[in-house]
């Protein structure tokens, strides 16, 4: 297939083995690593500031897990990031190879031992490593097999190959140009593998035991003598960095990218108090290399209105030299600033501005890039979810043009708009903008299709969507209770596989909301089944019992429906629930005085009931319900205070004070004549 164009403007055709499925130009590039690319200056500047993926490189190189002087080689090392890390935070013995101007700097600046040559076939180190690296290095080679083979001999016995390479399986119209134009790089990639080609390719290399995956664009693969798998570690990643800030000066590319990363890593993880300190570290060396802070390159424009910010059209970004941007504004910015409005937002804070600025930096960082023939899928990424925050923010802030707005979003290309709709939909449904949330859709339906890979976000759309349809005049209550089931039921499989995240915080909401769907379906009986199942739940997974109040609510239910249901021995074996109603009868609502008056009126029927109790709570209820009409509270008073006060009448009368009921009587009529809506028919 024709894919684009080559440095020098001819035709670039790609094709396909259909052996091994690998890809590859047909005209192999003849391209001069030794000389420096186009812009090298400014594009070593966006390396050390942005691009280079060294948190992917940390976390690998640590993953293998091998002790400190360790011998380890790394070919086409460029910089030489990754060699640093091996050294500076791993303590293994390193060397690179490296043909390009880049290996000149990264030995000048951080005083590495790069070989400054390419590195070939039949090059002679033999046997002599422990760790062989090949980060973006095998696609540059016309010949693979005999590449391999070559890195297999410099590999010590019980050594191992760590190799990564673009994805050939990404080559398709849906991967963002962000992503596929460095992955194709025309004039530099020779042979672009898919998983399998780069399977076989190994087994014929000579290598029993390997292991490839792809990580979106990226092939990854380790050979030779296989490390443990463990969880990601990024510890030895977050000491590189502050370590190699420390080395370096603040305002130099490497200083700026690494304090950049830094940054984004701590907003990321929510430390909150850490982002801070390193957002004024970062801020102070932007000032000193570019003479401004960070806040002066997202300042909001003059005062506009919300509503002219909102609805004002998206300006194009006029293009600009990457050698031009890089001298006026940090490489880094898109990045950095939209961590930061989501750090700001999680905070409560106003986000907007930083959003709109990173959209901007972003757009205008990519054409730069796109000006060498190059591209940058973080800052794509970037743009794309900026995009998608600002359009979140222009539902949720400008309601006057909300339906504008939920119609564009439905009518959107933006990369990550099923997710955005997801969001959207929960926070809408979470203000009670139910009109607004039904614009969204059917998205029930989207999420069950894929309820197997429940997280937080889909939990909460499935919970929104039951309660806004328990809430809405003819919501649909029997679908509202089915998802509820569904989602429960899931709830617990996660909790089983080792995810706990989504259980934790809905588990007892969703129980809670099924007792409602079942009430006003008129299956309250239902809910005992309800209780029961959650206790066996919570015999299985001791941690769900960590949410007392939800816990107890649902108890409070069951006891009412099983007194309800005349099932007293069970109702008992709840414990004495009215000592915890009445230490919250100042909290009174219909739910406390149920349980206060249903343990009254089985206390009066069962034998050997507690009928002295029991009238002493229905005094203490009818008093309580008196305060709340006061207070303005009329739903509990209005449904109980009858059945409380002929309920009293009757403990009056079984503990042989049936002459008491009279001044009852007198003080139903003084309550009646305050309160006019107690009178009955």
């Amino acid at each position: 297939m024709l894919v684009g164009q080559d440095r020098a403007g001819l035709p670039a055709s790609l094709l396909v083995c259909s052996a091994c499925g690998a890809n590859f130009f047909e005209e192999n590039p003849n391209a001069s690593y030794e000389q420096a690319p186009e812009a090298s200056e400014s594009a070593l500047a966006f390396y050390l500031q942005q691009g280079a993926g060294t948190r992917g490189m940390a976390i690998r190189l640590a993953s293998l897990a091998r002790p400190a002087g360790s011998r380890y080689l790394e070919i086409g090392c460029g910089f030489g990031l990754g060699l640093d890390i091996a050294r500076r935070s791993l303590g293994w013995d390193g060397i690179g190879i490296d043909p390009s101007p880049f290996a000149a700097a990264g030995r000048k600046v951080l005083g590495l031992p790069i070989e400054q040559r390419l590195f070939s076939i039949d090059d002679p180190l033999a046997g002599q490593f422990d760790i062989v690296h090949a980060s973006e290095f095998l696609e540059h080679v016309a010949d693979p097999l005999g590449m391999l083979l070559t890195l297999r001999g410099a590999l010590a016995p019980g050594g191992t190959l760590l190799l990564t390479t673009p994805a050939a399986e990404m080559i398709r119209p849906d991967t963002p140009e962000g992503l596929l134009i460095p992955l194709l790089s025309i004039g530099w990639h020779i042979v672009l593998q898919t998983e399998p080609s780069l399977s076989m390719l190994l087994q014929k290399a000579g290598f029993s035991d390997f292991r490839v995956w792809r990580e979106g664009a990226q092939l990854i693969a380790l050979a030779g003598e296989l490390p443990v798998q463990t969880e990601q570690n990024l510890s030895v990643y977050h000491s590189w960095l502050l370590a190699v800030a420390q080395a370096v000066p603040e305002a130099s590319d490497l200083g700026l990218g690494a304090r950049a990363r830094f940054f984004r890593e701590l907003a990321a993880s929510g430390k909150h108090d850490e982002a801070e300190i390193a957002w004024r570290e970062l801020d102070h060396a932007t000032l000193q290399r570019f003479h401004k802070g960070l806040v002066e390159f997202y300042a909001a424009p003059p005062a506009p209105s919300l509503l002219e910010f909102y609805r004002r059209p998206s300006s194009e970004v006029p293009h600009k030299p990457l050698e031009a941007l890089a001298s006026s504004e940090p490489l880094f910015l898109a990045g950095v600033l939209f961590a930061r409005g989501l750090h700001l937002a999680q905070q409560g804070g106003d986000p907007k501005f930083l959003f709109y600025a990173a959209k901007q930096a972003a757009a205008r960082l990519r054409s730069a890039l796109r000006g060498i023939g190059s591209d940058d899928g973080d800052a794509g990424d970037v743009e794309s979810k900026a995009e998608a925050e600002l359009t979140l923010l222009r539902i949720l802030e400008d309601r006057e043009g909300a339906a504008e707005h939920l119609a564009a979003l439905n009518g959107s290309d933006i990369k990550s708009t099923k997710v955005l709709r997801w969001r959207c939909f929960v926070e809408l449904v979470n203000r009670a903008r139910f009109s607004d949330a039904s614009m969204l859709g059917d998205l029930v339906s989207e999420v069950m299709d894929e309820i197997d890979q429940l997280d937080h976000l889909r939990a909460s759309v499935i919970f929104c969507a039951a309660s806004m349809e328990l809430q809405i005049p003819s919501g649909r209550q029997p679908e509202a209770h089915a998802w509820l089931v569904a989602l429960r039921l899931q709830l617990i499989a996660c909790l089983k596989a080792g995810n706990s995240l989504p259980a934790k915080e809905l588990y007892w909401s969703c129980v809670e909301a099924e007792c409602l769907a079942l009430s006003r379906l008129g299956r309250a009986n239902e809910v005992v089944s309800v209780y029961e199942q959650t206790t066996r739940d919570v015999a299985a997974i001791p941690e769900l019992g960590s949410d007392i109040k939800s816990s107890k609510i649902l108890r409070w239910r069951c006891f009412v429906e099983l007194v309800n249901c005349g099932r007293f021995s069970d109702a008992s074996m709840l414990g004495d629930l009215v000592s915890e109603v009445m230490d919250e009868i100042d909290q009174l609502d219909h739910l406390r005085s149920s349980v206060i008056f249903c343990a009254a009126a089985m206390e009066l029927q069962i034998p050997s009931g507690r009928q002295s109790e029991a009238h002493a709570w229905l005094v203490a209820l009818r008093l309580q319900l008196i305060t709340c009409l006061k207070a303005g509270n009329s739903l509990p008073a209005k449904e109980l205070y009858w059945p409380c006060v002929e309920a009293e009448c009757l403990a009056l009368s079984l503990l042989g004070r049936a002459d008491e009921v009279k001044s009852v009587y007198e003080q139903t009529t003084r309550d009646v004549a305050a309160f006019p809506d107690l009178r009955r028919e």
